[in-house]
């Protein structure tokens, strides 16, 4: 895990689980990239009926 530096007099900071890391690195940009994909494409699917 990366280790954090706090500033002196400053409450320690508590280590992230390996869960954030997976959810801020990969499923959080996967999930916001299909919801602005199925905004862009929403026009096309509509107009198809």
């Amino acid at each position: 895990m990366i280790l954090l530096e706090t500033l002196p007099g400053w409450p320690e900071a508590e280590p992230l689980s390996g869960l954030y890391y997976w959810f801020l690195l990969f499923i959080g940009p996967v999930a916001l990239s299909a919801v602005i994909a199925a905004i862009v494409l929403a026009k096309g699917w509509l107009d198809k009926k």
